[in-house]
């Protein structure tokens, strides 16, 4: 799915960055060769690298089990 529709950035390209260890999402876009335009889309990628962290706090705690 198209999350930046300005840059043609998806869910999958922003993913691999947030994958790669980036935590802030003014930094997507430079990490991916492009530039904030519209800024729509920031509110969405912050809310996937919350999901993400949250994701990942979970398997954490389960693999200390």
């Amino acid at each position: 799915m198209y999350v930046c529709i300005c840059n043609a950035l998806t869910d999958s390209q922003i993913n691999d960055v947030i994958d790669g260890g980036e935590r802030d999402a003014m930094a997507v876009h430079p990490c991916l060769g492009c530039t904030t335009r519209c800024g729509k889309c920031l509110s969405t990628i912050a809310d996937m690298m919350e999901a993400r962290q949250q994701t990942a706090g979970a398997d954490m705690a389960m693999a200390a089990e």
